[in-house]
């Protein structure tokens, strides 16, 4: 069964003129989280995995300033294999024959999420993967 994402790029002036773009991605899967995060929230486990090399589309975003690590959770147990410090409402958002790179560059097994933004954060995480390469 063949899964379909729109990434939606657009524009908007204050006199309302706009330019949207939109790309949609076909894939067999996808892995999805929304969850909301208190805040307060410190290097909490989202059981989650990303085979980077398979990904077709990728958008992670949050409403709140959060940081996400991958794969380990920092500290004491050791350095997270990448950190992004999510902006509110500015998504990570990928697509394969995109002008850029992959943002993730190793295979996550889990993620961390950390929220002291003083709100609950609402975290979303969509990868559109091909499962059977």
């Amino acid at each position: 069964m063949s899964v379909s994402h729109v990434f939606s790029r657009s524009w908007k002036r204050s006199d309302g003129s706009a330019v949207n773009y939109e790309k949609t991605v076909t894939s067999d899967t996808s892995t999805d989280h929304s969850k909301a995060y208190a805040d307060g929230t410190v290097d909490q486990l989202i059981n989650i995995a990303i085979d980077f090399s398979e990904t077709k589309g990728l958008m992670i975003g949050s409403d709140q300033d959060v940081t996400l690590e991958t794969n380990h959770p920092g500290g004491g147990s050791g350095a997270a294999d990448q950190t992004f410090n999510l902006k509110a409402n500015c998504p990570i958002e990928w697509t394969e024959d995109d002008v850029e790179t992959n943002p993730i560059t190793v295979d996550v097994t889990a993620i961390y999420i950390t929220n002291n933004s003083g709100e609950t954060a609402n975290l979303e995480i969509h990868d559109l993967h091909d499962a059977t390469p």
